[in-house]
């Protein structure tokens, strides 16, 4: 369950994240965003990979979990 809870807060982190970049006049962020929503959890893990700290704290979080 935690697992769960964790990839649904990346989630919500990268959406906010590109909600934002959208409604500063970032177009491209518009895609990004829909990629995200669309995301499994495997797809979510690699594109927060590249992303920053708190994304990446998360992503750890949940490959501990797993383990």
């Amino acid at each position: 369950m935690k697992n769960r809870d964790n990839v649904e807060e990346l989630r919500n982190h990268l959406e906010d994240f590109y909600g934002t970049a959208m409604f500063a006049g970032f177009g491209q962020a518009v895609i990004d965003l829909g990629e995200i929503q669309d995301a499994d959890r495997d797809e979510l893990i690699d594109i927060a990979k590249s992303h920053d700290a708190k994304a990446r704290r998360l992503v750890r979080e949940i490959e501990e979990e797993e383990r």
